[in-house]
């Protein structure tokens, strides 16, 4: 998906997003320099480094695109993977999985099963026990969960109680907020990181009440 911003900017160089991203990295976006770019804030590094990265997997990237000018003498990258041209992730994909390399599915949070959904929020042990633990803080939550519909389609479980339907659902939302954002902190670092359950736990806990407390319009705080 990274790269797909890195052929945009390729082609759309007139874009005001691409014209911000020349401000802050260089003229060419800091592709000429990825390893300054890597230093700075933001994700902009990582993807300027996408040809390096790859290549650490024997995977060729920049070379499948084929340059040259339109009729405007505005250099265009064409994806030779595409029929089109266009950049596409399932293209790459295809071309990574003939190259046989080692499959990158395995869950990042625990490594016990191929990424999904179902395993992220319900079956992954890490996100069992923070599950667990929340339901120990609020015993409304104290029944397991079968399908992400559950944690989806939550308020329907407590008919006429709106106020705790509604705590109810702020609370199950923040907790695939955490959670998710967990599994793409791990997968996104270069370097190793781990948060315990109970930090996890503790960090829904926290945003939730932070959350509802805001949105709540009649002044009763939450504790």
């Amino acid at each position: 998906m990274l790269g797909k911003w890195w052929w945009r900017f390729r082609n759309f160089p007139e874009n005001t997003w691409a014209e911000v991203i020349n401000s802050i990295y260089g003229d060419d976006g800091g592709f000429d320099r990825p390893s300054v770019a890597k230093k700075k804030s933001g994700c902009w590094g990582t993807i300027a480094n996408i040809p390096k990265i790859l290549e650490k997997d024997s995977v060729s990237f920049s070379n499948h695109f084929h340059r040259s000018l339109n009729p405007n003498g505005v250099l265009k990258w064409s994806w030779l993977l595409e029929p089109s041209g266009v950049y596409s992730v399932g293209s790459l994909r295809c071309h990574i999985d003939k190259l046989s390399l080692p499959a990158s599915d395995d869950i990042w949070i625990c490594h016990g099963a191929p990424e999904s959904e179902q395993h992220i929020f319900l079956e992954c042990p890490v996100s069992r026990e923070v599950w667990q633990l929340i339901c120990k803080w609020w015993r409304l939550l104290d029944y397991p969960l079968v399908s992400t519909r559950d944690l989806l389609q939550c308020k329907g479980n407590i008919a006429g109680h709106q106020r705790l339907a509604w705590i109810h659902e702020a609370i199950m939302l923040t907790f695939i907020w955490v959670i998710w954002k967990y599994r793409n902190l791990r997968a996104q670092s270069h370097a190793p990181i781990s948060k315990s359950q109970s930090a996890l736990a503790y960090e829904v806990k926290f945003l939730s009440i932070f959350w509802i407390n805001a949105r709540n319009r009649k002044g009763q705080i939450l504790r």
